[in-house]
Protein backbone atom coordinates (compact mmCIF):
# COMPACT_ATOMS: atom_id res chain seq x y z
CA UNK A 1 0.00 0.00 0.00
CA UNK A 2 1.36 3.57 -1.09
CA UNK A 3 1.20 6.24 1.22
CA UNK A 4 0.29 10.24 -0.56
CA UNK A 5 2.42 12.80 0.93
CA UNK A 6 1.70 16.60 -0.39
CA UNK A 7 4.63 18.93 0.69
CA UNK A 8 3.69 22.48 0.27
CA UNK A 9 6.26 25.39 0.50
CA UNK A 10 6.62 28.45 -1.21
CA UNK A 11 10.33 27.59 -0.88
CA UNK A 12 11.45 26.18 -4.73
CA UNK A 13 14.90 25.05 -2.81
CA UNK A 14 13.46 23.55 0.06
CA UNK A 15 11.00 21.49 -2.09
CA UNK A 16 13.34 20.58 -4.15
CA UNK A 17 15.78 19.46 -0.85
CA UNK A 18 12.43 17.59 0.37
CA UNK A 19 11.75 15.93 -3.29
CA UNK A 20 15.49 14.20 -2.88
CA UNK A 21 15.15 13.49 0.64
CA UNK A 22 11.92 11.62 -0.29
CA UNK A 23 12.63 9.88 -3.31
CA UNK A 24 14.47 7.22 -0.99
CA UNK A 25 11.29 6.17 0.99
CA UNK A 26 9.66 3.34 -0.43
CA UNK A 27 6.05 2.87 -1.11
CA UNK A 28 5.53 6.79 -1.30
CA UNK A 29 3.99 8.88 -3.77
CA UNK A 30 5.71 12.23 -3.29
CA UNK A 31 4.56 15.87 -4.56
CA UNK A 32 5.28 19.15 -3.86
CA UNK A 33 3.50 22.29 -4.28
CA UNK A 34 5.21 26.06 -3.99
CA UNK A 35 2.83 28.42 -5.78
CA UNK A 36 -1.11 29.16 -5.30
CA UNK A 37 -1.92 28.16 -8.47
CA UNK A 38 -0.06 24.91 -8.46
CA UNK A 39 -1.99 24.33 -5.43
CA UNK A 40 -5.67 25.70 -7.23
CA UNK A 41 -4.83 22.89 -9.81
CA UNK A 42 -4.11 20.50 -7.48
CA UNK A 43 -7.05 20.59 -5.57
CA UNK A 44 -9.48 20.82 -8.49
CA UNK A 45 -7.87 17.21 -9.52
CA UNK A 46 -8.04 15.94 -5.74
CA UNK A 47 -11.82 16.90 -5.59
CA UNK A 48 -12.50 14.86 -8.46
CA UNK A 49 -10.61 11.69 -7.60
CA UNK A 50 -11.07 12.11 -3.53
CA UNK A 51 -7.57 10.93 -3.92
CA UNK A 52 -7.23 11.48 -0.01
CA UNK A 53 -3.90 13.12 0.98
CA UNK A 54 -2.12 10.65 3.80
CA UNK A 55 0.12 12.94 4.79
CA UNK A 56 0.40 16.74 4.68
CA UNK A 57 3.90 18.75 5.15
CA UNK A 58 3.05 22.47 5.30
CA UNK A 59 4.49 25.79 5.80
CA UNK A 60 1.68 27.87 7.74
CA UNK A 61 3.35 31.30 5.89
CA UNK A 62 2.62 29.89 2.48
CA UNK A 63 2.00 32.99 -0.35
CA UNK A 64 0.58 36.91 0.42
CA UNK A 65 -2.37 35.79 -1.20
CA UNK A 66 -2.93 31.82 0.41
CA UNK A 67 -1.72 30.91 4.08
CA UNK A 68 -1.03 27.57 5.02
CA UNK A 69 -3.84 27.84 7.65
CA UNK A 70 -6.17 28.26 4.80
CA UNK A 71 -4.94 25.52 2.61
CA UNK A 72 -5.76 23.00 5.38
CA UNK A 73 -9.06 24.57 6.52
CA UNK A 74 -9.68 24.00 2.61
CA UNK A 75 -8.60 20.20 2.92
CA UNK A 76 -9.95 19.14 6.28
CA UNK A 77 -12.83 21.06 4.62
CA UNK A 78 -13.12 18.46 1.98
CA UNK A 79 -12.08 15.54 3.86
CA UNK A 80 -9.05 15.21 1.79
CA UNK A 81 -6.16 14.73 4.34
CA UNK A 82 -5.28 12.33 6.98
CA UNK A 83 -2.45 13.60 8.97
CA UNK A 84 -1.09 17.12 9.01
CA UNK A 85 2.31 18.32 9.83
CA UNK A 86 3.20 21.87 10.58
CA UNK A 87 6.60 22.87 9.44
CA UNK A 88 7.58 26.96 10.47
CA UNK A 89 9.60 29.66 12.63
CA UNK A 90 7.94 30.85 15.69
CA UNK A 91 4.62 30.56 16.21
CA UNK A 92 2.29 32.75 17.58
CA UNK A 93 -0.21 31.54 20.61
CA UNK A 94 -2.80 32.77 18.60
CA UNK A 95 -2.61 30.87 15.64
CA UNK A 96 -0.86 27.61 17.70
CA UNK A 97 -4.12 27.37 19.28
CA UNK A 98 -6.20 27.30 15.75
CA UNK A 99 -3.82 24.88 14.58
CA UNK A 100 -4.45 22.10 17.28
CA UNK A 101 -8.02 23.28 16.61
CA UNK A 102 -7.84 21.94 13.29
CA UNK A 103 -6.20 18.83 13.96
CA UNK A 104 -2.66 19.28 13.00
CA UNK A 105 -0.56 15.90 14.34
CA UNK A 106 2.87 17.44 14.79
CA UNK A 107 5.01 21.00 14.80
CA UNK A 108 8.37 20.72 13.26
CA UNK A 109 10.67 23.87 13.54
CA UNK A 110 12.71 25.60 10.60
CA UNK A 111 15.37 24.73 9.73
CA UNK A 112 14.14 21.51 9.40
CA UNK A 113 16.53 18.79 11.04
CA UNK A 114 15.91 16.26 7.85
CA UNK A 115 16.87 13.49 9.55
CA UNK A 116 14.96 13.41 12.70
CA UNK A 117 12.37 14.58 10.51
CA UNK A 118 12.74 11.31 8.13
CA UNK A 119 13.01 9.21 11.32
CA UNK A 120 9.44 10.60 12.48
CA UNK A 121 7.87 10.07 9.31
CA UNK A 122 9.45 6.38 9.45
CA UNK A 123 7.69 6.00 12.31
CA UNK A 124 3.89 6.96 11.56
CA UNK A 125 3.88 5.22 8.78
CA UNK A 126 3.01 1.91 9.65
CA UNK A 127 -0.14 3.76 12.03
CA UNK A 128 -1.46 5.86 8.85
CA UNK A 129 -1.89 2.42 7.14
CA UNK A 130 -3.13 0.51 9.92
CA UNK A 131 -5.70 3.50 10.45
CA UNK A 132 -6.48 3.20 6.72
CA UNK A 133 -7.12 -0.65 6.86
CA UNK A 134 -9.26 -0.70 9.94
CA UNK A 135 -12.55 -0.16 10.74
CA UNK A 136 -14.65 1.31 13.56
CA UNK A 137 -15.59 -0.26 16.23
CA UNK A 138 -18.33 0.93 18.49
CA UNK A 139 -17.75 0.67 22.02
CA UNK A 140 -20.22 1.21 24.82
CA UNK A 141 -18.84 0.80 28.28
CA UNK A 142 -19.89 2.78 32.12
CA UNK A 143 -16.36 2.49 33.41
CA UNK A 144 -12.81 0.85 31.26
CA UNK A 145 -8.95 0.76 32.79
CA UNK A 146 -6.02 -0.40 31.62
CA UNK A 147 -2.25 0.05 31.88
CA UNK A 148 0.30 -0.07 29.87
CA UNK A 149 4.56 -0.13 30.53
CA UNK A 150 6.87 1.19 27.91
CA UNK A 151 10.11 1.20 27.71
CA UNK A 152 12.08 4.06 26.74
CA UNK A 153 11.94 4.08 22.75
CA UNK A 154 10.97 6.69 20.15
CA UNK A 155 9.26 4.21 18.04
CA UNK A 156 6.70 3.20 21.44
CA UNK A 157 5.63 7.35 21.69
CA UNK A 158 2.66 7.55 18.71
CA UNK A 159 1.32 3.27 18.77
CA UNK A 160 0.94 4.38 22.68
CA UNK A 161 -0.87 7.59 21.93
CA UNK A 162 -3.07 5.38 19.97
CA UNK A 163 -3.34 2.97 22.12
CA UNK A 164 -4.59 5.88 24.90
CA UNK A 165 -7.73 7.05 22.79
CA UNK A 166 -8.79 4.27 20.96
CA UNK A 167 -12.04 3.71 22.61
CA UNK A 168 -13.07 7.14 21.86
CA UNK A 169 -12.83 7.17 17.79
CA UNK A 170 -16.76 6.83 17.85
CA UNK A 171 -17.41 9.46 20.52
CA UNK A 172 -15.27 12.59 19.65
CA UNK A 173 -14.89 14.02 15.84
CA UNK A 174 -11.14 13.00 14.25
CA UNK A 175 -9.80 16.58 14.50
CA UNK A 176 -10.17 16.28 18.29
CA UNK A 177 -8.41 12.38 18.48
CA UNK A 178 -5.78 13.92 16.55
CA UNK A 179 -5.30 16.62 19.27
CA UNK A 180 -5.15 14.06 22.09
CA UNK A 181 -2.85 11.88 20.14
CA UNK A 182 -0.32 15.66 19.65
CA UNK A 183 -0.76 15.70 23.44
CA UNK A 184 -0.38 12.32 24.52
CA UNK A 185 2.76 12.46 22.74
CA UNK A 186 3.67 15.04 23.71
CA UNK A 187 4.14 14.05 27.64
CA UNK A 188 5.25 10.49 26.84
CA UNK A 189 8.29 12.51 25.03
CA UNK A 190 8.90 14.34 27.85
CA UNK A 191 8.35 11.25 30.55
CA UNK A 192 10.94 9.27 28.37
CA UNK A 193 13.24 12.24 27.66
CA UNK A 194 13.28 14.59 30.61
CA UNK A 195 12.46 11.52 33.10
CA UNK A 196 14.03 9.01 32.25
CA UNK A 197 16.92 9.85 30.30
CA UNK A 198 17.60 13.28 32.22
CA UNK A 199 17.93 15.13 29.17
CA UNK A 200 17.02 19.11 30.37
CA UNK A 201 15.02 21.16 28.43
CA UNK A 202 18.60 23.47 28.40
CA UNK A 203 20.13 20.02 26.75
CA UNK A 204 17.32 19.28 24.45
CA UNK A 205 17.07 22.97 22.59
CA UNK A 206 20.93 22.21 22.21
CA UNK A 207 20.81 18.77 21.02
CA UNK A 208 17.98 20.00 18.40
CA UNK A 209 19.97 22.74 17.23
CA UNK A 210 22.99 20.34 16.59
CA UNK A 211 21.11 17.53 14.90
CA UNK A 212 21.99 15.17 17.80
CA UNK A 213 18.73 14.65 19.95
CA UNK A 214 17.77 11.43 18.49
CA UNK A 215 21.43 9.89 18.46
CA UNK A 216 21.64 10.45 22.46
CA UNK A 217 18.04 9.78 23.28
CA UNK A 218 19.09 6.16 21.92
CA UNK A 219 22.16 5.98 23.94
CA UNK A 220 20.73 7.11 27.08
CA UNK A 221 17.72 4.97 26.72
CA UNK A 222 20.08 1.78 26.04
CA UNK A 223 21.18 2.38 29.71
CA UNK A 224 18.17 3.54 31.45
CA UNK A 225 16.33 0.33 29.79
CA UNK A 226 18.23 -1.93 31.37
CA UNK A 227 17.41 -0.10 34.92
CA UNK A 228 14.31 -1.00 33.88
CA UNK A 229 13.39 2.95 33.89
CA UNK A 230 9.99 2.63 31.89
CA UNK A 231 7.25 4.84 31.29
CA UNK A 232 4.12 3.56 32.72
CA UNK A 233 0.52 4.81 31.14
CA UNK A 234 -3.26 4.22 33.08
CA UNK A 235 -6.19 5.31 31.38
CA UNK A 236 -9.85 5.20 32.34
CA UNK A 237 -12.97 5.82 30.69
CA UNK A 238 -16.14 6.79 32.04
CA UNK A 239 -19.31 7.85 30.83
CA UNK A 240 -18.77 11.11 30.14
CA UNK A 241 -14.25 11.70 30.73
CA UNK A 242 -11.19 10.04 30.63
CA UNK A 243 -8.25 10.06 32.93
CA UNK A 244 -5.02 9.33 31.78
CA UNK A 245 -1.44 9.29 33.97
CA UNK A 246 1.58 9.18 32.70
CA UNK A 247 4.36 8.47 35.41
CA UNK A 248 8.18 7.78 34.61
CA UNK A 249 10.97 7.23 37.16
CA UNK A 250 12.48 10.41 36.89
CA UNK A 251 13.48 12.99 39.84
CA UNK A 252 11.03 15.30 38.50
CA UNK A 253 10.98 18.65 37.27
CA UNK A 254 9.29 21.17 39.31
CA UNK A 255 11.75 23.56 40.77
CA UNK A 256 10.92 26.82 40.93
CA UNK A 257 12.88 27.49 37.72
CA UNK A 258 10.86 25.22 36.06
CA UNK A 259 7.41 26.55 37.55
CA UNK A 260 8.27 29.58 36.54
CA UNK A 261 9.20 28.09 32.59
CA UNK A 262 6.05 25.71 32.84
CA UNK A 263 4.31 27.44 30.00
CA UNK A 264 6.42 29.58 28.58
CA UNK A 265 6.56 29.23 24.85
CA UNK A 266 9.66 30.90 23.68
CA UNK A 267 11.18 27.44 24.62
CA UNK A 268 10.76 23.87 23.29
CA UNK A 269 9.39 22.57 26.82
CA UNK A 270 7.03 24.96 27.69
CA UNK A 271 5.69 25.26 24.18
CA UNK A 272 4.97 21.63 24.37
CA UNK A 273 3.21 22.24 27.62
CA UNK A 274 1.34 24.95 26.64
CA UNK A 275 -0.35 23.30 23.51
CA UNK A 276 -0.78 20.24 26.11
CA UNK A 277 -2.99 22.65 28.65
CA UNK A 278 -4.81 23.69 25.82
CA UNK A 279 -5.88 20.14 24.27
CA UNK A 280 -6.42 18.73 27.56
CA UNK A 281 -9.76 20.16 30.01
CA UNK A 282 -7.48 19.23 32.82
CA UNK A 283 -3.64 19.14 33.22
CA UNK A 284 -2.01 18.73 37.03
CA UNK A 285 1.29 17.10 38.16
CA UNK A 286 2.38 14.93 41.07
CA UNK A 287 5.16 13.78 42.45
CA UNK A 288 7.40 16.84 41.14
CA UNK A 289 6.49 16.62 37.75
CA UNK A 290 7.24 12.84 37.38
CA UNK A 291 3.97 12.49 36.92
CA UNK A 292 1.16 13.77 34.77
CA UNK A 293 -2.71 13.58 34.63
CA UNK A 294 -4.59 14.57 32.09
CA UNK A 295 -8.54 14.78 31.88
CA UNK A 296 -10.86 15.51 28.86
CA UNK A 297 -15.00 15.90 28.95
CA UNK A 298 -16.98 15.04 26.43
Amino acid sequence: MSIKILFIDDDKSLCSIANNIFSILKNIEFKTISTDDEFYEFLSEIEISKALIDILIIDIRFTKKLSGIQIIEKLKEKKLVNFIIVISGYIEETTLIKLINLGVDKFFEKPVNWREFIGYIKRIIPIIIEKKQKSKKSIKYKYLEANITIENDLDNILPVSYWCVEELVDILPDTRINSLVVGLSEIITNAMEHGNLGITPEEKQRLIIEGKLESEFKKRAEIVNKEKKYVNINKKFYENYAIFIIEDNGKGFLNKEDIKNLYNTSTYFGRGLYMVKIIFDELSFENNGSKVILKVHW
